[in-house]
């Protein structure tokens, strides 16, 4: 898994809590996986080729599906944008996905859906959410390029932290460790999420990937909990080796969690 919902320095430092980067990017990266079960869904995009049943008629149901212009095949035929339509023409929160594609009345590339298994294929971004943010005076500061294979990234001193998903250009990289100097070495996971390792040129702009505010709170929640229970020994936990069973405690806020799938994970049904 490489990528999470929030940096490390964020649940360390409000807890004023030591420990090595690479123990801290454990828990935040099993708090975003523990975060995106419970959700069923992820808020960080996944660039995939994805393919559907033919199901007849003009509607294909794709409700995780993020980009505005995938490219798609159907049986061998590949639409263009004047052959189908994107519903919700409204999308119901800004950068989210959209719930399906119809085959526009005035398409010429073809009139209706197949109905072969695997006869579709959808190519783009899927998940919940894109949606990017500046990190204010931070671009790409090897010698004169990030090349497209090295697995480092050097910047400005104090602009990244291990744990972001960084954006250069169209390729997420993600930052497992961060070297402090006159400028900073960050060792990175490069192409994530399905994006292709490019070259990057000296001064390029550095964004970075962003979730919803109530998700990345209860991400911070459920990894400070995380710590804290692996600090004591999981104390209070239920051991019972005849089944084989160990109960833990909790560590998802449930408030939080019912109000995030109020608002995300329930107005995603068609």
């Amino acid at each position: 898994m490489d990528y999470s919902f929030i940096h490390i320095n964020e649940v360390r430092d409000d807890l004023g809590e030591t420990g090595s980067d690479s123990t801290w990017l454990d828990f935040v990266k099993a708090a975003t996986l523990a975060v995106e079960v419970e959700m069923r869904g992820s808020f960080v995009p996944f660039t995939e080729t994805r393919r559907f049943d033919g199901p007849g008629g003009k509607m294909l149901i794709t409700p995780d599906l993020l980009s505005s212009a995938p490219t798609i095949i159907s049986d061998s035929t590949t639409l263009t944008t004047a052959d189908y339509l994107l519903y919700p023409r409204q999308r119901r929160w800004a950068n989210g996905p959209f719930e399906r594609i119809e085959i526009d009345p005035d398409a010429t590339g073809l009139t209706a859906w197949g109905t072969d298994r695997n006869d579709i294929s959808v190519a783009g971004k899927w998940g919940w959410l894109d949606e990017t943010e500046a990190i204010s005076g931070a671009t790409v500061q090897n010698a004169t390029s990030q090349d497209a294979t090295t697995t480092t990234l050097t910047v400005e001193t104090g602009k990244i932290r291990v744990g972001h998903l960084v954006l250069i250009e169209s390729e997420l990289e993600f930052v497992t460790a961060v070297t402090i100097g006159a400028t900073d070495t960050c060792t990175v996971v490069r192409g994530v999420l399905g994006t292709t390792a490019a070259v990057h040129l000296n001064g390029v702009a550095i964004r970075r990937q962003v979730v919803p505010p109530l998700i990345h709170w209860i991400t911070k929640s459920v990894a400070a909990s995380l710590w804290k229970r692996a600090k004591s020994g999981y104390t209070g936990k239920t051991v019972v080796p005849e089944l084989g069973q160990i109960n833990l405690f909790d560590v998802l806020p449930k408030e939080l969690l019912k109000s995030a799938k109020m608002q995300y994970h329930l107005q995603v049904s068609v």
